[in-house]
Formats: C-alpha cells, sequence, structure tokens
C-alpha cells in the first residue's frame, strides 16, 4: 500500500491490532525506496546518508519509514526497512525492452541508476526475517550503472544493432520520466552484505545473462509443448480414422456374412428337363434271346 500524506495507511488502520492482539509478531519489514535520499551528485552513499527527498512520492515514503520505525521502538518488535532501487526481472528488464522496440539510450553525462532483482528483494527480506534484524538496509545489486549501458548489453546478446543515443536535455520524456534523471547517487549495499547477504544477482550483466538463459529454456518447452499438442492432435485425428475404418470394415464383414448364409439356404441353379420312369423288368439278361443263340450256336 503506497503512503499518503500522513504515512502509512496500514499502520494507521491496523497499528493497534499489531500491537496488542498479535503477540506471536517477531519482525516487521516494511520497502521503501532509495530515493528517500535525494540527490547526491553520483557520491556512494550508504544507510547513514543524509535524506533529502525531493519527490513528494518519496516524502510520503520517509514518513512512512518513521512511523515505522516508532512503532518498533514502541512495541520492542524489529522493524527492517529495506530501501528499493529500480527493480526488475521476468518480464521486466531491458531485454523485454528492447524486444518490444521500447528501447532508449538516453544520456546524462555521468548519470547512474540503482537496481535490484526481483528475486534479491524475497532474499534479502528472508534473511532480515531470521535474523530478527531491525533498522535501515539498503537493498540493491554491487554495481550502480548508466541506464544506456544496460540497453547496449541487452542489445548484444540478443545480437541486435542499439538504439541511436539520445541527448537527455532534448528527449521528449513525460515529465515522471524525467523526475528519475533528477537524482543521481550510488547506493551501497555494504551493510547488508557485511551480515553475510550476498546478491544473487551482483550486476545488470549477471542477471540479464540468467533471464537470456531462462527465457530459452521457457522457449524450448513452450516449443516442445506445443509440438507435443500437434503431435497429440495428429493421434486423435488418425484415432479417428482407425474407428471409422474399423466400423466400416465389420459393416462389410457383417454383410458379407449375411450374405453367405441367404445364399446357403436359397435356390439352385440345378433344373429337371426329364423325369424318370421305374422299368417294369429288368433289362438284362434277356433269357429268350440267350436261349435262341445258343440253339443255333449250338
Amino acid at each position: 500500500i503506497p503512503p499518503d500524506r500522513d504515512g502509512c495507511p496500514a499502520l494507521a488502520a491496523a497499528g493497534k491490532l499489531f500491537e496488542e492482539h498479535m503477540p506471536a509478531l517477531s519482525w516487521v519489514g516494511y520497502l521503501s525506496t532509495v530515493g528517500v535520499y535525494g540527490d547526491h551528485g553520483g557520491a556512494w552513499i550508504d544507510e547513514t546518508a543524509e535524506c533529502r527527498p525531493t519527490a513528494d512520492r518519496s516524502v510520503r515514503r520517509l514518513k512512512a519509514e518513521e512511523q515505522w520505525l516508532a512503532f518498533g521502538e514502541r512495541t520492542g518488535i524489529p522493524v527492517s526497512i529495506m530501501r528499493l532501487p529500480g527493480i526488475y526481472g521476468p518480464g521486466r528488464n531491458a531485454l523485454v525492452t528492447v524486444a518490444e522496440g521500447k528501447a532508449r539510450r538516453l544520456i546524462k553525462p555521468g548519470q547512474v541508476f540503482n537496481r535490484v532483482h526481483v528475486d534479491d528483494i524475497g532474499r534479502a527480506a528472508l534473511f532480515l526475517a531470521r535474523n530478527r534484524a531491525g533498522g535501515i538496509f539498503n537493498v540493491t545489486d554491487n554495481e550502480p550503472a548508466p541506464p544506456q549501458d544496460v540497453i547496449t548489453h541487452a542489445c548484444a546478446l540478443m545480437g541486435m544493432e542499439p538504439p541511436p543515443e539520445q541527448d537527455f536535455e532534448t528527449a521528449d520524456l513525460s515529465p515522471m520520466a524525467r523526475s528519475f534523471y533528477g537524482e543521481n547517487k550510488r547506493v551501497s549495499n555494504g551493510k547488508l552484505k557485511a551480515m553475510g547477504f550476498e546478491p544473487a544477482y551482483p550486476d545488470y550483466r549477471a542477471a540479464l545473462e540468467r533471464e537470456q538463459t531462462l527465457q530459452a529454456r521457457v522457449n524450448r518447452l513452450k516449443a516442445d509443448y506445443l509440438d507435443l499438442r500437434r503431435r497429440s492432435i495428429q493421434y486423435n485425428i488418425y484415432q479417428q480414422e482407425v474407428d471409422t475404418n474399423r466400423a466400416l470394415y465389420d459393416g462389410l464383414l457383417q454383410r458379407f456374412k449375411e450374405i453367405g448364409v441367404a445364399g446357403g439356404v436359397g435356390v439352385n441353379n440345378v433344373s429337371i428337363i426329364d423325369p424318370a420312369d421305374v422299368p417294369q423288368a429288368p433289362s438284362s439278361p434277356n433269357l429268350l434271346m440267350n436261349i435262341l443263340l445258343s440253339l443255333i450256336v449250338g
């Protein structure tokens, strides 16, 4: 929940509940922004640096931070204020920006931005919670870098030509986008690392290369899935053809059997031309003829 002019709405609405009805509550984490530091002319800063926010959203965050730290002091519950820079991760990174044709290389000499991978935010929160750590912590990667360098590296990984450089002063930018360039600082994560935490993505190069590897695996899995789906559809088509042919075969076989049975009991092609008469006497031997022949022959 973003803070309003009165600070953190969640704490205002449920602070008493946290204090009086959640006795097992042993740690609180609040996600803030490195924007509370304001502009430091590109210098390295840590958690002890003066906060001089210029943007109204950062002023509100700083007030919410103070309220949560006061809550921790009042209740004795450790409160970790995690100050975050620009967040990137799957679906939200320079590779995606380049692929969508939205990448720009704005050049403002000396300008750097701080970044953190979304996975490292979760890992840092878990690390601080397990250690019941209280206080302010910068959750960033190890290397603040110019924004145009990130775009150039993403293009190199994708085998594409980077977009042309544009001068920041004459670039067409929204007031919100231009406001980000109004602050310049290199935020150190030394305090968190001194406690034993190491970011899984120490800089934008490691992160983008990892993202590209993961995206390649995702693309292969998608291709395998689509191929399997195509094969499954083709198999179903073949199965339907087999079932149809089997039904036709069974029908023809049954018809053949019916024809065979009917042929066995039907009229044949034999007919009676002349009926035979029953003889009244044997045709041979002729007794009279035999006597005559014996007299003549002797």
